[in-house]
């Protein structure tokens, strides 16, 4: 497998060098990495600060059509920005389940409505996606998942999720594939 990089990749990759050294915060590692996993405040609102500024630099959504806002690049660019960043020891972006998840899904399936109001949102960060675990007497604890979906006037009845720091959160619905007789319609 050969990894040289075209001419254009490289004039991309010294792009991505520039942009990072001229706009990364250099205290930033400290700021972040202050005793938990879980940003803080102050953080998260950095995050929050950075993907949007990644996201007026073009650095954000890279392999998402141009139509959705993104630059209609290959996953090699995105090989190259995601390497720079290690590199020079960048911030993530804050809205990853948005970038690399909920919206390409939505990109892929969604109605007009939806394709023209979300992705931009998701890519600036005026927004924040999650995904969202619940399960009654389970709480997040996977291990112990026994959920079922029940027919309820033509939809699907599931439990809510919410969060403080949230506008949405992404869920899978689906018709089971089997049912016990049992327990009748589920």
């Amino acid at each position: 497998m050969d990894f040289t990089l075209t001419p254009e990749q490289t004039s991309f990759r010294d792009e991505v060098r520039g942009w990072l050294s001229k706009n990364m915060q250099k205290d930033w590692v400290a700021r972040l990495s202050q005793g938990s996993d879980i940003p803080r405040p102050e953080a998260y609102a950095m995050l929050r600060r950075w993907q949007g500024q990644m996201y007026e630099a073009g650095f954000v959504g890279l392999t998402w059509p141009k139509e959705a806002g993104g630059r209609g690049l290959t996953f090699m660019e995105e090989m190259i920005l995601q390497q720079e960043m290690a590199l020079s020891k960048a911030p993530p972006v804050l809205n990853i389940l948005a970038i690399g998840m909920a919206g390409p899904t939505i990109i892929a399936y969604g109605t007009d409505e939806q394709k023209k109001r979300y992705p931009p949102k998701m890519l600036s960060c005026e927004e924040i996606w999650c995904q969202g675990y619940s399960e009654p007497n389970a709480g997040s604890d996977l291990a112990s998942l026994g959920t079922r979906a029940m027919w309820a006037s033509d939809v699907h009845t599931f439990w809510p999720f919410t969060t403080k720091r949230s506008s949405s959160s992404t869920a899978l619905v689906c018709r089971p594939a089997r049912s016990e007789p049992a327990l009748g319609s589920e």
